[in-house]
This record gives structure tokens, C-alpha cells and sequence, in this order.
């Protein structure tokens, strides 16, 4: 061993600066995010009421919070284009 902390099996230095399986992890939490952000406005929480929640997060880390608002901001995007109040690309 050559004195680095191991994970899993793997040293931290498999690739100068990253952790093994991170990218992944952070495509999981992405998803998961999406997911419970869409079905929380599908059963009709408020915009507000979502952001209210996603912001709580931040103590536990803001590498998850703030992916989780730009899903947010995108779903909400979507949706106001769907129901025509925005016009596609809008910022």
C-alpha cells in the first residue's frame, strides 16, 4: 500500500483529482432528483413549495442543492412551454 486512503478497493489516485464511481453517483443523484422533483409537482405541490424543499437540502451539501434548483427551474421551463405561457429557449 502505498500510504493513500483506499475506497472501495481503489486509491484516490486511479485519476489525478476524481474520486472512482463520483461521475456516476452525481448522474444518480441527478436522476433522482428529477424524478421526485416531477412527481412533487405532478401531485401538485407549488413551484415555491418545491423550492422551499430543495433549498432545505443545502446544509447536506450544495453539489446536490444546486443541481436539484437548475432541475427545478428546467422542469418549470418546460411546463410553462407545454401550457404555451413561454415560448421554447426562453430565459
Amino acid at each position: 500500500m502505498d500510504g493513500r486512503p483506499q475506497i472501495q478497493g481503489y486509491g484516490l489516485g486511479v485519476a489525478p483529482g476524481r474520486l472512482p464511481g463520483v461521475h456516476a453517483a452525481t448522474d444518480r443523484r441527478q436522476e433522482s432528483s428529477h424524478a421526485h422533483i416531477g412527481r412533487a409537482l405532478g401531485a401538485g405541490a407549488t413551484p415555491d413549495e418545491v423550492r422551499a424543499a430543495v433549498r432545505v437540502t443545502a446544509p447536506f451539501g450544495m453539489t446536490g442543492t444546486w443541481p436539484a434548483s437548475d432541475i427545478l427551474d428546467a422542469l418549470l421551463a418546460e411546463r410553462e412551454e407545454q401550457e404555451g405561457r413561454r415560448t421554447p429557449g426562453a430565459a
